[in-house]
């Protein structure tokens, strides 16, 4: 009887031995990775599902037309031969065309979408996207992008000579302060007292 005592002890009202701490340890943590995996699985598939909404592999073609009107228009700006804008382009579109390849942009653009919005943030971008206004900013962002880009350009510009002032004359300085003498050629060098 002892024995049997001894036995249903070790074992416990069911029979079977109760978890360890080490045992629930080991479980825990091998459920919490499986929950991980999964909502991360979950999380990646969402954001992929709002890359494609977005236009997937066709955001390269959206992407470099609007690149194309923004440097056409910086080019143009530059004082770039007017001929030679359309050899650009045709060099630009080629080398889009041949060396941009979705499959290699398209896992870290996911992971991007995944460290900047949670799951839930994801679809309410969805919803948004498939409502008319969501439809419309979608079809029309590319556009906006590139004339946003072509006014910054052409605003910095107009400023550009302010920048260069600045810019020659801390040059100015950094020259002067090497050769002994200040932008407006005083010495920097002490005086000796006679």
């Amino acid at each position: 009887m002892d024995s049997t005592r001894s036995l249903s002890r070790l074992l416990g009202p069911t029979g079977i031995n109760p978890p360890s701490s080490m045992t629930r340890f080991l479980l825990l943590f091998l459920l919490a990775t499986h929950v991980s995996v999964a909502d991360q699985t979950s999380h990646r598939e969402v954001a992929a599902e709002l890359l494609e909404l977005a236009g997937g592999e066709d955001s390269i073609q959206l992407g470099a037309n609007a690149m194309i009107e923004a440097l056409t228009g910086t080019w143009a700006a530059q004082g770039v031969p007017e001929g030679l804008i359309p050899l650009f382009i045709e060099q630009l579109k080629e080398w889009i065309a041949q060396d941009f390849v979705w499959t290699e942009m398209e896992a870290e653009i996911l992971d991007l979408y995944m460290t900047e919005f949670s799951e839930s943030e994801l679809k309410d971008i969805i919803a948004f996207y498939l409502t008319p206004t969501g439809k419309k900013s979608l079809e029309r962002m590319p556009q906006i992008l590139a004339a946003s880009m072509q006014i910054g350009q052409k605003y910095a510009a107009s400023k550009e000579i302010f920048l260069q002032q600045r810019l020659e004359k801390v040059a100015m300085e950094y020259q002067a302060s090497r050769s002994g003498e200040t932008a407006d050629g005083e010495s920097t060098v002490p005086k000796k007292n006679p």
